[in-house]
């Protein structure tokens, strides 16, 4: 009873839906930290185009972050 194997989603202490929420919430966090500091560069720089680039970043970064933490892991 006691020396039963846990599967891989209990060896990391999360269920199967949770990882889509967790993925959910760095895209839109991301995204959301991109757009604000984009927002803050291009009213410091007086350009729009820093709100794109900010946008592309943060966007590029949550991928990045989803990428290391699930796929690179298995």
């Amino acid at each position: 009873m006691g020396d039963r194997e846990p599967q891989d989603d209990d060896q990391q202490g999360t269920r199967p839906h949770a990882v889509g929420w967790n993925a959910l919430s760095y895209m839109l966090s991301g995204l959301l930290l991109g757009v604000g500091v984009g927002w803050l560069l291009s009213r410091w720089l007086g350009t729009d185009l820093m709100m794109l680039v900010g946008l592309l970043g943060g966007m590029s970064l949550s991928m990045y972050v989803i990428w290391v933490r699930y796929v690179r892991e298995h």
